[in-house]
């Protein structure tokens, strides 16, 4: 080989050296260096917006059509060098972003991947996982016993059965069924059953007390738990024994006060009394009466420490074995409270620092802040009420020479409402004031 053939190949692999050290500085290196690898990572999670400041998870239920949003993170940023990123559901492509909100209007289970691909054809992914499903539906009209059965006996066994529709036909369905006493029938109402099912229906073979009242009620889950919108709640009553009857009823009353003493007693239709209790009721308290002969009654309801209601008269014929429930007995005070000058005066009362007036009220308690005072239209807070007395301190009217007038408003529990007005005699007459 000569020397100027050595030569040239020593140039050429010079230069192959130099473009290669050249190569090695250029923009790729910045991305990616051997000596000091970058940690990749993704990170995928469903939100309520695209907004991923958002509330995250990586599972989540959702209705046939609703919207789902898809987000991701990637470490150490989106900008870094990828080959491909995409999601996938149920393994088939989905959308080609980052971020994408859709509707999935298929039920059932679903999962979902974020694909990232990096810049070396490694695969990195995140896994979501969606249950699509529809609420079942709960036929609240029509089950059996009907709401309000009378007659069952007290021994037999008593078959509840409802009516479900699961719309997407593939979900276990929970039943909660609770069988109890009725409230307000029994003084301390016992639960029966209290159980989850797996079936629209049951049977109860324990038996009930005869001329009972009971209520039951059914509310439905799917497996995702999806309520059904509708619950039922029925009631039924059991027979008497030889022919015997019993009353169930409600009683509303017209005070604000939280409960009241009430006085019933019952009359059959030989004029014998065949019930006298007094009870604390609230409003819409129930009551129930039992055993009773078929007969023709009365029933007579007063409120026991307020004569300002009204006395309740209601009258009934009742069959052999039902258990009968009566309209809502009303308790009503429609009279106002009654406002009196102290001394026993008609309508004129004479001057004094503090005038003195009596407020009663026999439909419950009057209060202070229920009262008004005015005198000639100015309102006056000077006043305190206690006992059924009014005490009202007057400004200084002591060299009056005309006559004034106060007004007393105040009213009840039942929200019956009194204004009294009274005249204030002159203190002295016009004369005097002047020689003064």
């Amino acid at each position: 080989m000569t020397f100027k053939r050595l030569l040239t190949l020593i140039f050429v692999a010079m230069f192959c050296w130099i473009a290669a050290l050249c190569g090695c500085t250029q923009s790729d290196d910045v991305i990616f260096n051997e000596s000091d690898p970058q940690f990749i990572n993704v990170n995928a999670f469903f939100s309520k917006s695209l907004d991923s400041s958002t509330y995250s998870i990586k599972s989540d239920t959702i209705h046939p059509g609703d919207s789902i949003v898809l987000l991701t993170s990637v470490y150490p940023s989106k900008a870094i060098r990828s080959k491909d990123y995409f999601w996938t559901k149920d393994g088939d492509f989905f959308a080609f972003e980052y971020n994408c909100k859709k509707a999935i209007y298929d039920p059932g289970y679903h999962q979902f991947n974020f694909v990232f691909i990096d810049y070396f054809g490694d695969t990195l992914t995140d896994t979501l996982h969606l249950y699509v499903g529809s609420a079942p539906v709960l036929d609240n009209e029509n089950f059996i016993p009907a709401n309000n059965t009378q007659y069952i006996g007290a021994n037999e066994f008593v078959n509840f059965a409802w009516n479900l529709y699961d719309p997407d036909s593939m979900w276990d369905m929970s039943h909660h069924f609770v069988l109890k006493e009725a409230k307000g029938f029994y003084k301390d109402p016992k639960t029966l059953v209290d159980t989850v099912l797996h079936a629209a229906n049951f049977t109860y073979r324990k038996g009930f007390k005869p001329l009972g009242m009971y209520e039951w009620t059914v509310s439905v889950q799917n497996e995702l738990k999806q309520r059904a919108q509708d619950s039922i709640k029925g009631t039924f009553t059991t027979a008497g024994i030889q022919g015997e009857a019993g009353i169930y009823g409600f009683i509303n009353h017209s005070s604000m006060e939280k409960s009241i003493n009430v006085h019933l007693w019952l009359v059959n239709s030989s004029g014998n009394m065949v019930y006298d209790d007094t009870v604390s009721f609230t409003k819409n308290s129930p009551f129930s009466i039992k055993p009773l002969d078929p007969d023709e009654y009365t029933l007579y309801t007063m409120a026991s420490d307020y004569p300002d209601f009204s006395i309740d008269t209601t009258e009934f014929k009742i069959p052999a074995n039902r258990v009968m429930t009566l309209d809502t007995i009303f308790l009503n005070d429609t009279i106002p409270p009654r406002i009196r000058i102290a001394d026993g005066s008609d309508e004129t009362i004479a001057y004094a620092d503090t005038l003195k007036f009596t407020i009663k009220d026999q439909g419950g308690k009057i209060q202070e802040k229920r009262i008004k005072v005015k005198l000639d239209n100015q309102s006056v807070s000077s006043f305190s009420f206690r006992n059924d007395s009014l005490l009202v301190t007057l400004p200084e009217l002591e060299n009056s020479w005309t006559t004034h007038f106060i007004s007393i408003s105040a009213f009840d529990y039942s929200v019956n409402t009194i204004e009294e007005t009274f005249k204030i005699a002159p203190n002295k007459t016009l004369p005097e004031v002047y020689s003064e």
